[in-house]
């Protein structure tokens, strides 16, 4: 559309349609004088009951050919078919945009109170926050477990890589502790969690801290394994109270992330439903300036003929002029009073124009 409507607009200053009618009106205004002259000399047309026509069918001929020439080239007669079938298939886009508008705007409807009070900004620092904690976690449960795995590997990046596994493990089990400990419903619950939560830990951490007095003693230093359990199980108490503290729940996490799926997928049908809008405000707007095209080339072409039927009246008029001021019997005929013959010019194209208009 958009490339239809600049050639339209180009056409309503078209140089080479205005040059060319200077030229074949120029043409035409010097061949009336040279024939009213001709006639002149023999005092033709006659002063009286003679008729105009006769002596100037070249001209209104002429106009007449230019004038079908103009208009072979604009063409305004094609504009109400090509214009019906451009509104007909915008309308057609129109209404497959309007459907998918409306299905866009359903879904929307049906999934925005699913998401209602939910706040993405603050689910993205909640998982900010679970990330820096569990990074600092790792840290330093890894840094101190690294040397417990390097009794059952000399591999240093065996045991780091083995170490971080339990370091998350831990961490993992120290929210899940939290976790159960929220849901709990009574005192009696809440304090089995805590015992079992302790219970379990303390005998893996007391592994733990066999092989790491194995590990040590094998180098000379004996220590008591009771003093790794105490300290694992303080990272472990702490990692619990963040949790409990600050990170939600697995069940919490478990809905935040169902809606902020639903979110996402809302604000992506927000931003297609707005990408239809544009679209459709957009072709509306080319399919506007398209006709508006069209009706200015119409009415270029309206104008162009009567350009021509007010260059030819002077040209006749021109003739008139010339074979006056040549006669020799100094005798201007009555024709010359008679109304000048119109030319024959097909401007229906027009007149359905403004019929069009009217009923609209």
């Amino acid at each position: 559309m958009k490339e239809k409507s600049i050639v339209l607009t180009s056409l309503h200053n078209q140089p080479e349609i205005e040059n060319f009618l200077r030229t074949a009106d120029a043409e035409l205004k010097a061949f009336a004088v040279r024939s009213a002259r001709h006639y002149a000399a023999n005092n033709r047309p006659q002063p009286i009951g003679d008729s105009l026509l006769p002596y100037i069918p070249e001209i209104i001929s002429g106009y007449e050919r230019h004038a079908a020439d103009v208009l072979r080239m604009l063409q305004p007669e094609t504009h109400f078919p090509d214009g019906k079938l451009d509104i007909d298939r915008s309308n057609q886009k129109q209404a497959n945009l309007d459907y998918e508008i409306e299905e866009l705007e359903k879904k929307i409807g049906s999934e925005e109170p699913l998401i209602k009070g939910f706040n993405a900004d603050e689910f993205n620092m909640t998982r900010r926050k679970i990330i820096w904690v569990i990074i600092l976690m790792m840290a330093g449960e890894t840094a101190y477990n690294t040397g417990s795995f390097q009794a059952i590997s000399q591999n240093m990046i065996f045991a780091l890589v083995l170490s971080v596994a339990i370091s998350v493990a831990v961490i993992l089990a120290g929210h899940t502790a939290a976790s159960m400990y929220k849901k709990a419903k009574d005192r009696t619950q809440r304090i089995g969690v805590v015992a079992g939560s302790l219970v379990i830990m303390g005998a893996v951490f007391y592994c733990f801290a066999l092989l790491r007095t194995w590990y040590l003693s094998k180098h000379g230093v004996e220590i008591n394994p009771l003093l790794f359990v105490v300290f694992n199980l303080f990272f472990f108490v702490v990692m619990c109270l963040i949790s409990f503290q600050f990170l939600p729940t697995w069940e919490e996490l478990k809905n935040s992330k169902r809606l902020q799926k639903i979110f996402q997928g809302v604000q992506k049908k927000k931003t297609e439903l707005n990408e239809k809008r544009a679209l459709k405000e957009k072709m509306q707007d080319a399919l506007h300036t398209l006709n508006k095209a069209r009706i200015r080339s119409i009415h270029y072409a309206k104008n162009i003929t009567e350009s021509i039927r007010t260059r030819y009246r002077e040209t006749v008029g021109q003739f008139m002029a010339t074979n006056n001021r040549f006669r020799t019997d100094h005798k201007t005929p009555e024709c010359f009073s008679a109304p000048i013959p119109d030319l024959n010019i097909d401007d229906s194209y027009f007149k359905s124009t403004i019929i069009n208009r009217k009923q609209q």
